[in-house]
């Protein structure tokens, strides 16, 4: 009854027991409503299906700490399909300082409290000092805090959450409420989770006397918060004091700080978090004085990508010491880009997009925009960024910047690109709109010509005046071409892969054109055999039959835009009568951790003709498909070889073929084709003509 006083009673006790089955039960209006407790050498693992546990809303529980679920010492029951309702804590699953051995499991919970009630300390689940827990499909609803873990022990608790939802009512009082709040040695396993309107969304807090023996994994994480909250001081995500921890897929939405990473122990080594795929977002209806996108603390390493942050005040910012390694950021709308500050550290910032998109820019003139705030002497280096929309591209104070190879647009061009306070600018190889001259080398003014900047899609085109602009001191891109401007690397790149190498006459080869950066409609592609100036076919791909013995050269050109990329291949493919017979016999075999290749020697031609083969060139791979690499070769007509392995290899593949020919005619096949298909080979890289006439390889 409701007007029974309730303290100390409970609805279900199960006490000491192994085993018990219980299946479709309702227990209300009791101080706990389901207790389980086991303190036997036992293991208690007693299975509930389909219950329920309810308070009435009409009962006084200002002071009320009537619990719906109790779970204690080592007890691991099996509960499924429970619903807790108006209760003033929820779950509590309380273990011992040395450890358990159950490991409880709860699935499809439902754990909701009315809005009317006070729940100021009160929790949804509470997790304390238990080694193991799995909680999957569960719900939190209208309680200060919805989940806590905390352990103090010297057990390490690694408990798993899938599929939670955490959720707070927006109107209720919710005072410093905490979405999940986590503290002490706990490595959390936390996938698939939305936490919606609280203040602090998640907060993660190591113990920063010991050391991580694995890693807290967060996967799928929502956190929402709603403009109507008032959110002075609200944190989407803080993670302090952890060693490691992984995030992907992560969103945040409306908080004044996004996400917070940060090491409050100055003795503590590096935290070195992984965060990838993270995005953070706020409202333009929401006050957000001075509101940080991410903020990365100092003695905080490990590194960002794939990451987004849109309309804050401050997109990122990085705390003097910090040394978090930040793959391509986009910032979306934020009043300064990248805030950061280096007092004797050198600093390099590079590969972000940092844009103001024309339509907010409009419906914010009260603001400023800047790209990068720096502070600090550094030194920094500033390079191959792309700022769009910006009435300043650098504020320094204190600091020496090398600031080059970006890309900086404004309408109309800003008349103060750099605000500079005791500052030293070495200003070289941008595309920068200003209003007046450039100082400095290699700056320009023009159309960067972006993809589709209405589509947010800041690459480049093959039109693009940033292709191949940047400086010529930098280190080239990775398709061996001076360094572009901004922070897209348009790549572009002549390669071929005929289908045969070492051909009969009357074989037709096939050509297929793997070139990359140009694939506009507008390419133009010539073919040229034999590099006479004739060119033999305009087609993306291309075949040809080879009937006459010889030595064949090649050069592909292709035009795209701006672009002009032409290659030769020399020797290329060559067409012979005959042709080697494959090594036959082969055997492979493990010797001390080496690997060990044999096979029978090639005594014939396809024809039947005898020959002796004076060279084998062997080729490996970890994997059997693709490219092999050149590992060696052996002479004399030698017909083993020992692949010396520097690491511990899983598994192995290998080809061997055969070569007649002189040693110089083997090394220059070798210099050509250092990777290999089995039965056909990479085209070479460019080479002075060598005539081989008489080699025959095989495979």
């Amino acid at each position: 009854s409701t007007q029974t006083s309730r303290q100390s009673k409970y609805g279900l006790l199960i006490k000491e027991v192994k085993n018990v089955v219980i299946n479709d039960a309702e227990f209300k209006n009791y101080y706990r409503g389901i207790q389980i407790k086991n303190s036997s050498q036992t293991v208690s693992t007693p299975t509930l299906i389909n219950l329920r546990v309810r308070n009435s809303t009409q009962t006084s529980r200002e002071e009320d700490n009537s619990l719906g679920l109790l779970i204690e010492e080592d007890a691991g029951p099996n509960i499924q399909d429970l619903e807790i309702l108006d209760m003033p804590r929820g779950i509590l699953i309380r273990g011992e300082d040395s450890g358990g051995r159950a490991t409880p499991t709860l699935i499809n919970i439902r754990v909701r409290n009315s809005t009317q009630t006070s729940r100021q300390s009160k929790y949804g689940l509470l997790i304390k000092e238990v080694k193991n827990v799995v909680i999957n499909d569960a719900e939190f609803k209208n309680y200060y805090r919805g989940i806590q873990i905390k352990n103090s022990s010297q057990t390490v608790s690694t408990p798993t959450l899938i599929n939670l939802r955490v959720r707070n009512s927006t109107q209720t009082s919710r005072a410093e409420g905490f979405g999940i709040d986590i503290s002490g040695r706990v490595e959390a396993h936390l996938e698939d989770i939305e936490i919606e309107d609280y203040d602090h969304g998640l907060k993660y807090q190591g113990d920063p006397e010991s050391r991580a023996v694995s890693t807290p994994t967060l996967i799928n994480i929502r956190v929402r918060n709603s403009t109507q909250t008032s959110r002075a001081e609200s944190y989407g995500m803080q993670l302090i004091d952890l060693d490691r921890v992984v995030l992907n897929d992560v969103e945040i939405t409306e908080y004044q700080y996004g996400l917070e990473l940060s090491n409050t122990q100055s003795y503590r080594a590096v935290s070195t978090p992984t965060l990838t795929n993270i995005r953070v977002r706020n409202s333009t209806q929401t006050s957000r004085f001075d509101n940080i996108g991410i903020l990365l603390g100092n003695n905080v390493g490990g590194f960002i990508k794939e990451s987004q942050i849109e309309q804050a005040k401050i997109g990122l910012m990085l705390a003097d010491g910090n040394s978090t390694l930040i793959q391509p950021l986009k910032v979306f709308n934020c009043s300064t880009g990248i805030k950061a500050a280096s007092m004797a550290q050198a600093k390099t910032i590079h590969g972000h997009y940092i844009i103001n998109e024309p339509d907010f820019v409009s419906e914010h003139q009260d603001w400023t925009y800047t790209g990068f705030d720096l502070m600090g002497a550094g030194p920094w280096k500033i390079h191959n960024n792309t700022l769009v929309g910006m009435q300043h591209y650098l504020k320094a104070a204190d600091a020496q910047v090398v600031f080059l190879n970006n890309i900086g647009t404004s309408n109309p061009a800003t008349d103060q690109p750099f605000i500079l306070t005791g500052s030293d600018l070495d200003f070289n190889y941008n595309n920068i709109a200003i209003a007046g001259q450039h100082t400095g080398v290699g700056n320009f003014t023009a159309d960067p010509m972006f993809t589709d900047a209405a589509q947010r899609d800041y690459t480049l085109t093959p039109f693009s005046p940033c292709i191949d602009a940047g400086s010529p001191a930098e280190p080239l891109d990775s398709d061996g071409t001076i360094s572009d401007v901004g922070a897209f690397t348009y790549l572009h790149q002549i390669a071929i892969r005929p289908s045969h190498r070492f051909v009969a006459p009357g074989t037709v080869v096939q050509f297929t054109n793997t070139s990359i950066g140009h694939e506009h409609p507008s390419t133009l592609v010539e073919w040229d055999l034999g590099n006479d100036g004739v060119v033999d076919a305009t087609s993306r791909d291309w075949s040809y039959q080879f009937n006459q013995p010889g030595v064949y050269d090649l050069k592909l050109s292709m035009s795209t835009g701006i672009l002009n990329d032409v290659r030769e291949y020399t020797a290329l493919v060559i067409v012979q009568e005959q042709q080697l017979q494959a090594p036959t016999g082969v055997q492979l075999s493990r010797e001390e951790g080496n690997f060990h290749i044999t096979w029978e020697p090639v005594l014939a031609t396809t024809g039947g003709e005898p020959i002796e083969v004076p060279y084998y060139v062997v080729y490996a791979s970890s994997n059997p498909y693709g490219f092999f690499d050149f590992v060696g070769y052996t002479t004399g007509g030698q017909t083993s070889y020992t692949d010396v392995q520097t690491g511990e290899a899983s598994q192995r593949f290998y080809f061997v073929i055969g070569f007649s020919g002189t040693y110089r005619e083997m090394m220059d096949f070798i210099e050509g084709n250092r990777t290999m298909r089995p039965g056909q080979a990479q085209t070479p890289a460019p080479k002075p003509r060598k005539e081989i006439p008489g080699s025959r390889t095989n495979q």
